[in-house]
């Protein structure tokens, strides 16, 4: 997806530019966001709605789960941090992604036949699922 080498630069830069500095806003875990977060999460959403295989992604960093455009809409939900450990990148400590992929159910391929409402509801219930559904990690 490309997305690898897009995100791995980032921790390196961010000191000299001021990506490591908070943001204002505080994620689902009640960390403050850096700049750093934002920019890894918009990379990450960008790379994963576009290839086509995710129909519902999740970031530690948002309150809900996204529903992906039906345009792009595929048979996964992706769940992930973008960028785990971006509060030790000043102390010059490893950062990473962390994710795992789940098989969407039956609900999140229904095409035109049901409300948007119920469709939404069936898909972002597909993220609470427990470890051992993981198809990837």
């Amino acid at each position: 997806m490309g997305m690898n080498k897009d995100t791995s630069i980032l921790p390196g830069i961010s000191g000299s530019t001021g990506l490591a500095e908070g943001g204002g806003a505080v994620n689902v875990q009640g960390e403050e966001q850096k700049k750093l977060d934002v920019m890894s999460n918009d990379l990450l959403k960008a790379s994963l709605r576009s290839s086509g295989k995710l129909g519902v992604i999740a970031s530690e960093e948002e309150d809900d789960p996204v529903v992906v455009d039906e345009l792009y809409s595929g048979e996964y939900v992706a769940t992930f941090d973008p960028l785990d450990g971006s509060s030790n990148i000043d102390a010059a400590i490893s950062t990473g992604t962390i994710f795992g992929v789940f098989k969407a159910p039956e609900e999140c391929l229904v095409g035109d036949t049901e409300s948007l409402s119920i469709r939404e509801e069936n898909c972002l219930q597909a993220t609470l699922q427990p470890g051992a559904n993981l198809v990837a990690a």
